[in-house]
C-alpha cells in the first residue's frame, strides 16, 4: 500500500457531502484542511479498487482488445476490472483473466500496487503477475470476452513507442513488471 505522510503533513477532513452516485463511481465534496492548516473545499472521484493482470504465457505477455467508450478508441490493456463487493483482490484477478481472455488454472502473484489517479481519486490498483507451469496448461473451457494478442517484452515496447498502448494501468503494471525481469 502506501506510505502514510507525518501527521503534520496530512489532510484532515472535516465533512463530506455526496454530488453523485452512479454505478461505477460516484463525486464527493469534502470540506478539508491542509496541511498548511487552510480549510478549503475539494471534489473528489471515489470508484472500487481494481485489479490489472500482467499474464505470461510461453514467455509471452497477453493482452485484450478493447474499444473504450469514453475515447472510442482500440486499446490493448492487460486483462483488469473491478473488484466486486466481497471478493478479494486476487479472487477479481482470476475472474477477470477467465472472462476476458479465457485463461485459467495459473498461479497469482501480487506484484505491486498503483494509483491511478491520486490527485482527483481513492482507487488503487492491484497488479498481479499470473503464470502457468507445465502441469497447470490444459485447454479452457471459457470463451473470452475480447480478443487476445500474444507478445514478447520486445513487441510491447515497440506498441507503446508507437501509441497502441495508452491505458496508464497496463503502462504502469508493465513497469511494475519490468522492475521485476530486472531483478532476475
Amino acid at each position: 500500500m502506501g506510505i502514510l505522510a507525518p501527521k503534520q503533513e496530512r489532510w484532515e477532513e472535516l465533512s463530506s457531502d455526496s454530488v453523485y452516485d452512479g454505478r461505477f463511481l460516484s463525486v464527493k465534496r469534502n470540506n478539508i484542511t491542509d496541511p498548511q492548516g487552510k480549510q478549503k473545499t475539494y471534489e473528489i472521484v471515489e470508484r472500487s479498487d481494481l485489479v490489472s493482470v500482467v499474464t505470461v504465457l510461453n514467455n509471452q505477455l497477453t493482452l485484450i482488445r478493447v474499444v473504450r467508450y469514453p475515447t472510442n478508441e482500440v486499446s490493448w490493456e492487460f486483462p483488469s476490472g473491478l473488484i466486486d463487493a466481497g471478493e478479494t483482490p486476487e479472487q477479481a484477478a482470476i475472474r477477470e483473466l477467465g472472462e476476458e481472455a479465457a485463461i485459467e488454472n495459473v498461479s497469482m502473484k501480487n506484484i505491486g500496487v498503483l494509483r491511478p489517479l491520486p490527485a482527483l481519486m481513492r482507487q488503487s490498483c492491484f497488479v498481479f503477475l499470473a503464470t502457468q507451469s507445465q502441469d497447470q496448461c490444459q485447454e479452457s473451457q471459457l470463451i473470452a470476452e475480447f480478443e487476445t494478442k500474444s507478445v514478447t517484452t520486445e513487441e510491447m515496447q515497440k506498441m507503446i513507442s508507437n501509441g497502441e498502448i495508452t491505458d496508464g494501468c497496463t503502462l504502469s503494471a508493465f513497469s511494475i513488471f519490468r522492475t521485476l525481469d530486472q531483478d532476475d
